[in-house]
């Protein structure tokens, strides 16, 4: 009799740790979720291998006189097209200040400045370099410890700075970081410049 109560006793043990178990599992699960609906994560479309699919002009776009690419990063997280538009506004600028953004697994997307054909506000010179330069935005902090772009970042923006160059015949010493014309770190000192410019 005792012996069955002793297997008694540990049965329901073992019963009160599974519900408590199933109890925190369940509770932390909860926290999972709720934290993921306060603050949505941003994932970006697959890459598209094809370049000229991205750069490809409405029908009737008259293209613009490019003449020189420039590679900025974002100094913040990877996010949507929507948010990167809503952050420059409240900015003061009039829309995102770049003609292609290249998110974080080495999809990009075009700007309506693109699609427009119109120069934007990406650097400090206004008279030469904002009005033939095409600006790229390399999604990413890369002046922060640590923070480097993705190899799918790095391979999305040369297939497009190539096909960039070769649509519109610009030369490789005329692709610059901005930090060649600005007094900034764009687009950062953990940028892979140089691996970079032998790629193209």
């Amino acid at each position: 009799m005792l012996q069955n109560m002793k297997y008694g006793l540990f049965d329901a043990g073992l019963r009160i740790c599974s519900v408590i178990s199933i109890l925190i599992f369940s509770l932390l699960l909860i926290l999972l979720v709720v934290s993921r609906s306060r603050s949505p994560g941003f994932t970006p479309a697959p890459p598209v291998l094809n370049p000229a699919i991205i750069t490809k002009l409405p029908p009737g776009t008259e293209p613009g006189n490019w003449k020189v690419i420039i590679i900025h990063h974002s100094e913040t997280p990877d996010e949507s097209l929507s948010r990167t538009a809503a952050r420059y506004t409240a900015m003061g600028f009039k829309g995102i200040p770049f003609h292609f953004i290249v998110h974080s697994n080495g999809s990009v997307e075009a700007t309506s400045a693109w699609k427009l054909q119109v120069p934007v506000p990406q650097t400090m010179d206004r008279d030469y370099f904002n009005a033939v330069s095409i600006g790229i935005c390399v999604m990413g902090d890369f002046s922060r410890s640590g923070s480097r772009p993705s190899s799918g970042q790095i391979s999305g923006l040369i297939r497009l700075t190539r096909n960039l160059m070769d649509t519109f015949r610009i030369k490789k010493v005329r692709v610059l970081q901005c930090s060649e014309i600005d007094d900034t770190l764009s687009p950062g000192t953990n940028f892979p410049w140089r691996r970079f410019l032998r790629s193209l």
